[in-house]
C-alpha cells in the first residue's frame, strides 16, 4: 500500500517552534538530526504503529509544524523505551525533546 504525501508550505511553519525546543532540557540537540531512522529502526513502538516515527517528528518540529504536531495523537504513543537516544549516533535525546512537546 503507497504511503500518501501531503504538501507542506513552509511560509506558515511556526518559524520560532524549533528555537522554543531547543531551549528546553535536552531540546539542544534536536538540530543533530539528520533523518536517519536508526531512532525509528530500534523503537518499540515504532514496530507496532508505522505511523510513529521519532525522525519525522523531530523534522516536523525543525519545518515548523507545531500546531499539527501538538494536536496529534503520535506525542503519546512513546513509551520512553530510551532506546532510540540511546541509538542515535548523533546524540538527538528524543525521549526528552518529545517529553517537552507534551
Amino acid at each position: 500500500m503507497a504511503e500518501s504525501q501531503k504538501c507542506l508550505d513552509l511560509r506558515h511553519g511556526n518559524t520560532h517552534f524549533k528555537d522554543e525546543i531547543t531551549q528546553a532540557a535536552g531540546g539542544e540537540t534536536l538540530t543533530r538530526c539528520f533523518a536517519c531512522g536508526i531512532c525509528t529502526g530500534c523503537c518499540p513502538v515504532s514496530e507496532i504503529d508505522n505511523r510513529f516515527r521519532p525522525s519525522s517528528i523531530i523534522q516536523m518540529v525543525l519545518l515548523g509544524q507545531k500546531e499539527d504536531l501538538l494536536k496529534s495523537d503520535l506525542i503519546w504513543y512513546c513509551w520512553q523505551s530510551l532506546s532510540c537516544s540511546f541509538h542515535c549516533q548523533q546524540g538527538v535525546k528524543f525521549a526528552s525533546i518529545l517529553r517537552d512537546l507534551r
